[in-house]
């Protein structure tokens, strides 16, 4: 008889370059079967974040949990993990949205599924932006640079206003 739960019950992650130890299955579900596709998908949009972008900003590098976000979002940057920042994403929120979008609207659900991925953890890149320097947390701000980023590749420099 077992009276103890066994580690791989526990959900998976591992930060160990992070200055902390959070972990997102403290706060929120953990979607524990994310589809590969668009998994594979966000972490090169992670990696394009710590390869271009953190060394700009003077940040070390983020990494993206896989969670279900219900009533939160579809994405969230985890406050106070800056440099090392924890971007929650809830993959499979942003494709029914895409697809409901489509539905009603046409497109290409695949392309709006990618566009959607990149774009929320830009924006919530925006505000981990925010909280590393120590600046009041603007939708809007965070907002123009992920647009301005997704858009023509330029780092907004954030500066305390919105632009």
């Amino acid at each position: 008889m077992r009276f103890f739960k066994i580690a791989q019950d526990e959900p998976e992650w591992s930060f160990p370059e992070a200055e902390h130890d959070y972990d997102p299955g403290w706060d929120y579900d953990v979607d524990e079967s994310p589809d590969e596709e668009l998994k594979a998908y966000t972490e090169s949009v992670i990696e394009e974040i710590n390869s271009k972008i953190m060394p700009v900003v003077d940040m070390e590098m983020a990494k993206a949990a896989y969670l279900t976000l219900e009533d939160r979002g579809i994405a969230v940057y985890i406050s106070g993990t800056a440099p090392y920042p924890v971007f929650g994403i809830d993959i499979k929120a942003i494709a029914k949205a895409c697809e409901n979008m489509c539905g009603e609207y046409g497109g290409d659900v695949c392309v709006e599924v990618r566009i959607g991925i990149r774009s929320s953890l830009m924006h919530e890149l925006g505000h981990a932006i925010q909280d590393w320097m120590d600046l009041p947390m603007d939708e809007e701000q965070a907002e123009n640079f992920a647009r301005i980023y997704c858009d023509t590749g330029e780092i907004m420099t954030l500066n305390g206003n919105s632009e």
